[in-house]
């Protein structure tokens, strides 16, 4: 199982998102709210309706470190920004993490902000990818965040063969 420090985690998600700029202020704000989910990182999880109806909603009662040690072979940061929920979920397999991406609760979902996949193999870099379809007379239609998502909808799809393609 691959390992890397949550610190390096969030380095390499800084890189991927517009928050750059905003380095010490992001890391801290993630580190009191990011979740995670799979296998090898339960004891990292914890239940973010404990907070709810107060002025700490979606907090952790202590914030991480960047010095947990995170495991998995890919990692998906999973951004639903409607609900500030902050989550990483690790996979061994890359078909798993191609599923995640496509299913109900994925990228193409209108409640989904973002979804950001992380390789931690050897190299540990962000793990480029775009979603395509074809429509009723075989053009290739990339998915755009906000633009076209409707004709991805996972439960009236107006595209056939939807898929994830590494870039």
């Amino acid at each position: 199982m691959n390992t890397i420090l949550l610190g390096n985690l969030l380095e390499l998600l800084r890189e991927k998102t517009d928050t750059h700029n905003l380095s010490t202020w992001w890391d801290n704000f993630l580190l009191e709210r990011l979740n995670f989910r799979g296998e090898e990182n339960e004891h990292l999880w914890y239940d973010v309706s404990l907070q709810n109806g107060t002025d700490k909603e979606g907090e952790r009662e202590q914030p991480l470190s960047p010095l947990e040690v995170i495991k998995g072979n890919y990692l998906v940061y999973d951004c639903a920004g409607h609900d500030n929920e902050y989550t990483f979920t690790s996979y061994e397999y890359l078909s798993e993490v191609e599923e995640a991406l496509l299913s109900g609760g994925g990228i193409i979902n209108p409640f989904t902000t973002e979804m950001i996949v992380i390789e931690n193999r050897e190299l540990k870099e962000v793990k480029p990818y775009i979603i395509i379809g074809l429509d009723d007379k075989g053009n290739e239609i990339e998915f755009r965040k906000f633009d076209n998502e409707s004709l991805f909808n996972i439960h009236r799809p107006k595209l056939q063969n939807i898929q994830v393609l590494w870039t």
